[in-house]
């Protein structure tokens, strides 16, 4: 009884390791347009996009920092794409992709001077 309680404990291990997703090897991020939306002096609201390379598809979300102190956390599509409308006073936002599920420390960034 034993043995065979161990067998299946070692199926089971098996089981819940290939059923884990892989995970993203990421490789860069940029930034492709950070624009504002409608008349600067009418508002603050801007449109921020940007696509990460990794490989192995996986959960992949960028963290973007606008002037220095507001946080968003956005997911990537299937193909790395990734937008989020922000709100800026000063034209500064910064991008750091990571894959949650990995263990490693966050991946690449990017940044885009101020003044939109």
């Amino acid at each position: 009884m034993n043995t065979v309680m161990q067998q299946w404990g070692i199926v089971m291990g098996a089981a819940l390791m290939l059923a884990q997703p892989a995970l993203a090897e990421l490789k860069s991020v940029e930034i492709t347009s950070f624009r504002q939306a409608g008349n600067r002096q009418h508002t603050t609201m801007a449109e921020l996009c940007g696509k990460v390379h990794f490989e192995n598809e996986s959960l992949v979300l960028v963290d973007v920092t606008v002037d220095r102190s507001v946080r968003y956390s956005v997911p990537t599509d299937a193909e790395g794409r990734f937008c989020v409308a922000v709100d800026t006073r000063y034209g500064q936002a910064s991008v750091t992709a990571r894959a949650p599920l990995s263990s490693a420390s966050p991946g690449p960034t990017a940044s885009v001077p101020a003044n939109l």
